[in-house]
């Protein structure tokens, strides 16, 4: 799958990292709205109605909007077939000396790493973003793009700034974004917090805090009083290690980018969503086809996917049966079921490899140890533990 798709991309907040100052914001959250190029017509139609519905024509801002406002907005669009991906930066884990504390070095740096994502999902991508500044501005700003984020050969993109008064999924995209602020910024929470975040996270392949080791708790999803002793340290290893993967990568070939996409989403789900909940396989290979365009088969998730994340670190809980699905553990209770599963699995192949062991030796008067070669060293032990065990 290769379809054309628009991008419209809006920010919350201000380019200031010292949030200490009166009247700036703790967070700045940019978001990314993704309609398919051939629904955008039809889709703009919608947003155009509910824009004329809740706003009398007027352009849809979230900055004033009340909750019950905000919540019946929400709630019209999800009629509408778009998604985002968002980026709310916490400044309390910025230095303020550093580089980023220059206005325009943060909104460049900071939209790079959406550009990036973007353009290493999708070839055939127009992107529309908010005006921002002044022309000079703006001019580098795409020079910057280009040369930080390059176009491979078969990609086919343009890139242009836009008033968000001519453009209704600027102002969705900006909805989004002071939504999420809603529940993440402390200058903004709202009671009603859980609520406008379940309105968006059905739209959302992604809400990616930034910088990763900043990583924020919906209000309310982690009392450790009320959980096991090793649940927090759980939760945080788990999360570090998933985010320190993704850090470190610059995926190209499919299950590359496949590996990252499911990490991002199991991120999101443990995050945002339900964190004792698991996320099917059927629902992960449903998401990799229609957001990053890669099909692939049950067996070829597990063994090119899942198995490779544990390889490299990544602590990854499954679920079997029926039900069968992943997610990343944020309790000892998930630790366990990680630990089941291999239980499941790693004694009963154990048992199988020395029944075939021991039936070869005994038919050839033991003149034959299939784990008699030096490469299986681990296995043969393994299997010796067994036998005493036994």
């Amino acid at each position: 799958m290769n379809r054309h798709i628009s991008v419209f991309i809006d920010e919350y907040g201000d380019t200031s990292i010292r949030h200490q100052k009166e009247g700036v914001q703790t967070y700045f959250i940019v978001t990314a709205a993704f309609v398919y190029a051939d629904e955008l017509e039809v889709e703009t139609k919608k947003v155009g109605a509910i824009r004329d519905k809740f706003f009398r024509g007027a352009e849809m801002k979230s900055q004033g909007l009340s909750d019950r406002h905000r919540i019946n907005v929400l709630e019209a669009l999800r009629e509408v077939s778009f998604r985002t991906f968002s980026i709310p930066v916490d400044k309390r884990e910025l230095d303020n000396e550093s580089g980023l504390a220059y206005r325009n070095t943060f909104f460049k740096f900071i939209n790079k790493q959406l550009y990036k994502r973007i353009y290493r999902i999708f070839e055939n991508v127009d992107v529309v973003a908010d005006e921002h500044g002044g022309e000079a501005f703006m001019q580098s700003f795409e020079k910057y793009i280009e040369r930080q984020v390059p176009p491979n050969l078969f990609a086919k993109r343009t890139f242009r700034f836009a008033d968000s008064k001519n453009e209704v999924f600027l102002q969705v995209a900006d909805i989004v974004s002071g939504s999420i602020a809603r529940f993440l910024d402390p200058d903004k929470l709202s009671p009603d917090g859980d609520q406008i975040y379940k309105l968006i996270a059905p739209k959302s392949v992604g809400i990616d805090p930034w910088p990763p080791k900043g990583i924020p708790s919906v209000t309310g999803q982690l009392d450790a009083s009320e959980r096991a002793l090793f649940d927090e340290a759980v939760r945080r290893h788990c999360l570090k290690q998933a985010r320190d993967f993704l850090s470190e990568q610059d995926p190209t070939e499919k299950f590359e980018i496949a590996q990252c996409e499911v990490l991002e989403l199991l991120l999101f789900q443990a995050q945002f969503g339900d964190d004792d909940q698991y996320i099917s396989t059927r629902q992960i290979l449903s998401h990799l086809c229609e957001f990053s365009g890669i099909e692939m088969k049950d067996i070829q998730l597990r063994n090119q996917v899942i198995a490779r994340l544990r390889d490299s670190g990544v602590i990854v809980a499954s679920s079997t049966g029926s039900n069968s699905g992943y997610k990343i553990p944020t309790s000892a209770s998930d630790i366990s079921d990680f630990v089941a599963h291999a239980n499941s699995i790693v004694p009963a192949m154990l048992r199988r490899l020395k029944r075939a062991r021991d039936e070869l030796r005994l038919y050839t008067q033991n003149d034959y140890d299939i784990l008699g070669d030096s490469a299986h060293t681990v296995l043969k032990s393994l299997v010796d533990e067994l036998d005493k065990h036994s």
